[in-house]
Formats: structure tokens, sequence, C-alpha cells
């Protein structure tokens, strides 16, 4: 359990890296300015974990079911940002190449 625990906080660290979110604390029970607070509220933008009676309970242990249903919602948002990601990418390569386009062109018409 601890090894697949490591794992998963691995996971979260790169999320939050690619991210740099930082945010308000969404649980009454995570202390302002707590070491976990950023990561915590950035699972909780990314709909990974969520509360109904806005309690986090950090010291809970968490069952297999609890990890499966976590690493399930993380891979879900990891391939959604992978696709914004990607789609961005491709609308950036169109805008450019119509620049190199326009560019060409405003060379002949000076010429």
């Amino acid at each position: 359990m601890r090894r697949k625990l490591f794992f998963l906080l691995l996971i979260f660290t790169f999320i939050l890296q690619t991210s740099g979110f930082a945010g308000e604390e969404s649980f009454r029970d995570v202390p302002p300015g707590h070491w976990a607070g950023p990561s915590i509220d950035k699972l909780v933008q990314l709909k990974v974990i969520d509360a109904p009676e806005g309690l986090f309970n950090g010291n809970q242990r968490m069952t297999r079911y609890e990890l499966a249903m976590w690493l399930d919602r993380l891979a879900e948002a990891m391939l959604l940002e992978a696709a914004v990601r990607e789609k961005m990418l491709r609308e950036l390569d169109a805008e450019t190449a119509e620049m190199g386009r326009e560019i060409k062109e405003f060379k002949t018409l000076t010429k």
C-alpha cells in the first residue's frame, strides 16, 4: 500500500509541477498555509478528489477502492489536459503556417 501511495503522490507532484496551480484552501480541516494545501486544491480543481461535507480528512486511511477511483480520475484529467494541449499546438501550427504564407505574399508584393 505504501508503494501505491508513493506512486500516487509522484503522479500528483508531476501534475502540480506542470500546471503551476495555487489557489485557496477548499476544505475546512486543511489549515491555511498547510504544505499540502495547494496540491489538495489542484486535485479538487481537476475533480480528482471531492468532499461534499467540506472536509478533506487528511489523517483518514485510504482504501484500495478510493485509490483506484483517484487514479482513474487523475488519468482522465491528464488525458484531457494532453488533448487540450495537442489541440492548442495544432492551432498554433496552422496559424504559423498562415503567417508564413502571408509573409511570402508580402515579400512578393514589395519586390
